[in-house]
Parts: structure tokens; C-alpha cells; sequence
């Protein structure tokens, strides 16, 4: 992430767009994030190498593709500040334990439960909240 500020930019990654709106909808009651869709891993990854302005990823780890546990990877490494969050529909520990080993903050079983998925995205956008409020303190001498 380029700045901590708020709102927070979710971006929810998945092929399936029933998924997507599903997500989008059990979201919409938090405050202080602003939520962007993404159909491939690939256009999500554009977008935060292009903007910097995502703070949470929430991703399907069954990707065409990228593969989710990729994603995982990749977005750690371009930006350690974003939480990552992995849906998955698979109970492999062979696809979700990557995702734990490269930084996944929470990994969520499909059908995911909305209050499941509130409590993940509201851990994390209390952590950004206490960051803001950090960076937005008067600096004092000492």
C-alpha cells in the first residue's frame, strides 16, 4: 500500500460473480472500506501494482490461471501491508497451507458464513485503523 488512509480498498477476487455479489453484499454493513471486484487474480494484481491502494484481498483460491495460493505469494510480496484473506471450497491442506505459509490472514471454508466473513474483514480493518491513527498523531520532541 502506497498510504494507510481511509476508507480501505477490499478487493474481492473470485471467477464466479454470484460469489462476488454475495461477498460484496455480507460486506456492505462495515465502515470505513470501499469494495472492488475482480473477476481473475491476474486483473487484481494489475490493479495493485498500477494503484497501491488496496489494504485486504479477499480471494477464492480456486483460480483459472493464477492458482490462489500464487496470488497469495505474489501479493505478500509486493505489498506485506495487505491482508490477505483465502476462500476456499476444497478442504486440501495441500492448496490451503501455502496460502498460511505465505501470509493468508485467515482462511475461510466455503459456503462462506457471513458472520465468518464480517469478523475477518473487521480484524483487519481495525489493524488499519490503529496504523491511521498512529501515522495521524501530533509527532512530539522528546
Amino acid at each position: 500500500m502506497k498510504s494507510f488512509r481511509l476508507p480501505i480498498k477490499v478487493a474481492l477476487v473470485d471467477d464466479d460473480k454470484m460469489s462476488l455479489t454475495a461477498q460484496a453484499a455480507m460486506l456492505n454493513e462495515i465502515k470505513d472500506i470501499e469494495i472492488v471486484k475482480f473477476e481473475s487474480a491476474e486483473n487484481c494484481l494489475m490493479h495493485i501494482v498500477q494503484n497501491e491502494d488496496v489494504g485486504i484481498v479477499i480471494a477464492d483460491i480456486n483460480l483459472p490461471g493464477i492458482p490462489g495460493e500464487i496470488l497469495v505469494e505474489k501479493i505478500i510480496n509486493l505489498h506485506q501491508a495487505i491482508d490477505v484473506i483465502v476462500v476456499t471450497g476444497s478442504q486440501s491442506i495441500t492448496k490451503t497451507l501455502p496460502c498460511i505459509l505465505y501470509g493468508a490472514r485467515e482462511v475461510l471454508n466455503k459456503p462462506v458464513a457471513k458472520q465468518d466473513l464480517v469478523d475477518a474483514v473487521e480484524l483487519s480493518v481495525n489493524r488499519f485503523r490503529k496504523i491511521v491513527s498512529y501515522l495521524q498523531r501530533p509527532k512530539t520532541n522528546l
